[in-house]
């Protein structure tokens, strides 16, 4: 576990994620649109889609996540937008240190910064919906940890 990320940062982005998928309404989710394919709301979650997606391109701004809030909640939600932001930018962290893992191995620990100086977040959140009882297979996929 990543110990730079606390488990209270944890519980609050997941019980605000909660929040999203659960009390904002559709309307405002599918205002979350974008040209690129799959980098805006997808869903809703049905029988048939099973699935449902939120992307915030430019998340490790503080920007680019309150022009997401903006769009699904009437006041912007700042709370979200700290936490977001908050966790985004730690993983961002994270990532920049893996990176500066796999090219030091390669001998271009030089190079680092030519290669992840310009990169932004984008963040994905995906809730999936159980498979429905009817189609038989809930029973029949064991399922183990």
């Amino acid at each position: 576990m990543y110990k730079r990320i606390s488990q209270k940062l944890r519980d609050d982005t997941f019980r605000l994620l909660k929040q999203l998928v659960e009390e904002v309404p559709l309307e405002n989710k599918q205002r979350n649109v974008n040209p690129e394919p799959f980098h805006g709301f997808i869903g809703p979650c049905t029988d048939e889609s099973l699935y449902e997606g939120y992307e915030i391109v430019g998340a490790s701004s503080y920007e680019g996540v309150k022009n997401f809030a903006q769009l699904v909640w009437p006041d912007g939600h700042p709370r979200f937008c700290e936490t977001v932001h908050t966790i985004v930018n730690q993983m961002k962290e994270l990532t920049r240190t893996i990176w500066l893992m796999i090219i030091d191995s390669y001998g271009l620990g030089e190079r680092l910064e030519s290669v992840v100086s310009n990169y932004d977040m984008l963040l994905r959140m995906m809730k999936y919906k159980a498979l429905p009882s009817i189609w038989g297979l809930r029973e029949s996929i064991p399922f183990s940890y």
